[in-house]
Formats: structure tokens, C-alpha cells, sequence
């Protein structure tokens, strides 16, 4: 309840660069909620989504939000319970930005296939600096 009245007000915030919501215990239910924070401030630089409970089916719909985001230069989804069922989702954001910098994947459960799929998106991306898969 708390995480989608935040998001609410956010949305009307079309100068946000920066969204630190990390370390918050938010789980799948509010994906949609920050989803919406992202189509409606497309101008994003930095998300810190990292140690929440988002798990690959809220990664998959935040992941396709953030396709619309083309300023993002960093994301920590890091500890976040995620899967490789959502590897393809975070590949296709990948695959649609352009000023990636850093991103934060690692406490996660990817597997060799997920890591392999998203690993495919990086090497079509040369502004990578950081890389975290630990």
C-alpha cells in the first residue's frame, strides 16, 4: 500500500533522474505500481531496485517499462530473487538503451541459460562500465 501511494505522487515528478527504492522489502505486487514511475519519467539515469522481493515475474514487467527508457545509465536489481525466466525481459531493456553504464544483477538465480541470454544483449551494448553477476 505504502510503495503504490509513493509511486502515485512519482508519477507527476516528470524531472525524476534518480530512484532509490532499494532495500525496501517490495515485492511482485508492486511491479505495476513502479512500472508506471518509468513510462511517465522517461528522462531515468539511476534505479536502485536492489534487495526487494520483485522476483522474475515482477522483474518481467518492470523490465518491459524500462524499454521506454532510453537516458538509464544504471540499475541495481540486484537480490532480488530473480530467475532466467526473466532473462530475455532485462535483455530486452538492455537491447533498447543505449547509455547503459552499470547494472547490478548479482544475489540473484539466473542460471548459465539467463546469464547467457542477457549476455547476448551486453555485447550489442558498448557504453558498459560495470557489471555486477556475482
Amino acid at each position: 500500500v505504502g510503495i503504490s501511494k509513493i509511486c502515485n505522487v512519482l508519477k507527476n515528478m516528470c524531472s525524476l533522474k534518480t530512484l532509490l527504492i532499494g532495500n525496501n522489502g517490495i515485492d511482485k505486487s508492486a511491479a505495476i505500481d513502479i512500472a508506471s514511475v518509468f513510462t511517465a519519467n522517461l528522462q531515468l539515469e539511476y534505479v536502485e531496485l536492489g534487495n526487494n522481493k520483485l522476483q522474475s515475474e515482477g522483474i518481467t514487467i518492470i523490465a518491459h517499462a524500462l524499454q521506454q527508457v532510453h537516458h538509464l545509465k544504471a540499475i541495481s536489481l540486484s537480490n532480488n530473487q530473480i530467475t532466467e525466466e526473466a532473462a530475455s525481459y532485462i535483455a530486452g531493456f538492455i537491447n533498447s538503451n543505449t547509455r547503459l553504464e552499470k547494472l547490478w544483477l548479482n544475489n540473484n538465480f539466473l542460471g548459465d541459460k539467463g546469464v547467457q541470454v542477457i549476455c547476448q544483449a551486453l555485447a550489442k551494448l558498448n557504453t558498459l562500465k560495470l557489471l555486477h553477476l556475482e
